[in-house]
């Protein structure tokens, strides 16, 4: 008998067990190995953690709490996730050390969302970026919020959250060690002024914007001095008041060479002891729509001392607050060669501007009202050897008998709009 197929040339047999070699297509598996699982965190931790799977990403769905005594860790390269209106609440030990990064989405619900260190909580942070995910128009504050007691350590991190809030009594060094090294704070960070007197506190960190200083005030006999600080570079770096802040008699808050400040809306700067400006950049107020005085208040036992340093407006509105330096009676103004742009000044019968024969007020730029006493004016050297003048309003008053007052044109530089 024929074998079946025999017929067919060797051409076609060829052809035909080609075909039959073909590989058979089968579903593709995916490697456990190889798959995502989301660690997902919540609710109270009372056991030690450590996360170190850089494929398994750290979510923190809901509120979450790390118990005193009790450690969460987020190894290298592992990421973090934290979404909209979550916090992380720490009362033992929150370390990330070289994770991936902590990505936090930042809303538009107007919600308070990150990381609160509590008094007995210790947040430590190693070479870790701290990131946004905007959703809308990211209205939501995002934030680290460390209180009194709370320990707060970062070295070669990155932050790019809305704020870093250190609460007067937090703490960031030991009596040996300096707990901030390295970092840049692309984002506002706010402190008390006691973070800021010691100079290697935060000096010794890359880059600044924004450092507010919370609302306090300088004891007799202390000095405060706000210098330029980023080991990398000072071109951001800005000294903010939001809340107003006093210096006591006989204490001295120095604002050095080249530093910004911007004093808020409604916020005043009073100063019993001595405020110096001392050829600062600027000191720039903001000039709201609400018809608050705002500026600086120098009483009877305190000095204002100005070296080349621009004051400015900030125009918010419609500009309707009062922006403004008043010295009492008893108080001293000194200012030499600087520029003052703000919406008056008041040198109030009683206040000194001079010592005898010797001016303190020379070679600036005065581009606003001030308002003075009659005898600032009876002594030519007193006002005279300024640059420039606008309104110069006098005090009511009573010239004595047997007494002169002679209105001159003043102005070194132009007396074009003096009145």
């Amino acid at each position: 008998m024929r074998r079946r197929n025999a017929h067919r040339s060797t051409r076609q047999r060829t052809v035909l067990s080609k075909q039959l070699r073909r590989p058979t297509l089968r579903p593709r598996l995916e490697r456990l190995e190889d798959r995502r699982v989301l660690a997902a965190v919540s609710g109270l931790i009372t056991s030690n953690m450590t996360f170190t799977d850089p494929a398994d990403p750290v979510e923190f769905v809901a509120d979450t709490t790390i118990a005193s005594g009790v450690k969460l860790e987020v190894g290298a390269n592992v990421p973090i996730r934290i979404p909209e209106n979550v916090n992380i609440y720490v009362d033992g030990m929150l370390k990330f050390d070289h994770a991936a990064g902590v990505e936090i989405t930042d809303g538009f619900g107007g919600q308070n969302s990150g990381i609160v260190v509590n008094g007995t909580g210790t947040l430590d942070i190693d070479d870790t970026d701290f990131t946004r995910r905007t959703v809308s128009n990211a209205t939501d504050q995002t934030r680290i919020a460390v209180v009194a007691g709370g320990q707060f350590m970062a070295a070669d991190s990155r932050f790019s959250w809305d704020l870093i809030s250190l609460n007067d009594g937090s703490l960031i060094s030991d009596p040996t060690t300096e707990w901030l090294q390295g970092n840049e704070f692309n984002q506002t960070i706010r402190v008390p002024y006691t973070h800021l007197q010691d100079p290697s506190h935060l000096g010794g960190n890359l880059r600044f914007e924004d450092i507010e200083i919370l609302a306090g005030s300088l004891p007799t006999g202390e000095t405060l001095n706000l210098n330029q600080i980023g080991t990398a570079t000072t071109v951001n770096l800005r000294y903010v008041f939001p809340s107003g802040f006093t210096t006591q008699a006989g204490a001295m808050l120095s604002v050095n060479q080249d530093v910004s400040v911007l004093l808020k809306e409604n916020q005043q700067l009073i100063v019993d002891g001595v405020l110096k400006f001392d050829n600062a950049d600027s000191v720039t107020i903001e000039d709201g729509a609400n018809g608050n005085t705002s500026g600086i208040l120098v009483n009877g036992t305190g000095t204002l001392d100005v070296v080349n340093t621009d004051f400015w407006r900030l125009g918010i509105s419609n500009t309707t607050d009062r922006t403004r330096i008043a010295v009492a009676a008893g108080g001293i103004f000194k200012a030499v060669d600087s520029r003052f742009d703000w919406d008056s000044l008041t040198l109030a019968d009683g206040s000194h501007i001079s010592d005898g024969p010797t001016a303190w007020v020379e070679r600036n730029e005065f581009t606003q009202p001030i308002t003075v006493s009659y005898t600032h004016l009876q002594a030519p050297a007193h006002l005279a050897n300024n640059l420039r003048f606008e309104d110069i309003e006098i005090y009511g008053g009573s010239l004595p008998t047997g007494e002169t007052l002679n209105l001159n044109q003043i102005g070194t530089a132009t007396t074009v709009n003096l009145r």
